[in-house]
């Protein structure tokens, strides 16, 4: 999040036969590394941004299909302060590559995560109650 309140998502035009999908940033945490190295990688790797790691903000627990498994995954996260952009390209072989960055209030953010978890029903799709915990 920055200091006039906007926070940086990743916006998909088209991923995996999705359209317009918004989402804050996911890192899986390497072994051996700490959630604070995790996050400064998938910071710099996925926005090519430096932020200072402020609070944990809470989980979302989801449950969907892929192909013919059912899966189920726990997502935590965290408030970061946006610090500065960093001097170097970001790394677009990372999966979030191909998404274009963007900087939104959060009142337009939840509007959107909410709007594609409608048209999509993957509870994973839907970070809002994450930006609203942040918000009070």
């Amino acid at each position: 999040m920055r200091k006039d309140g906007k926070i940086c998502c990743h916006h998909f035009e088209e991923k995996i036969g999705f359209k317009d999908i918004f989402i804050l940033m996911r890192e899986t945490i390497n072994p051996g590394e700490t959630i604070e190295d995790a996050l400064k990688r998938g910071l710099t790797e996925e926005f090519n941004i430096e932020a200072k790691l402020i609070d944990f903000l809470g989980s979302i627990q989801s449950q969907y299909k892929d192909r013919n498994f059912k899966l189920e995954k726990t997502t935590i996260y965290f408030l970061c302060e946006y610090l500065r952009d960093l001097d170097r390209p970001r790394d677009i072989t990372d999966m979030e590559g191909d998404s274009i960055i963007e900087w939104l209030k959060p009142a337009d953010l939840i509007k959107k995560m909410k709007d594609q978890f409608n048209r999509y029903g993957r509870e994973d799709a839907d970070e809002s109650k994450i930006i609203e915990k942040l918000l009070k």
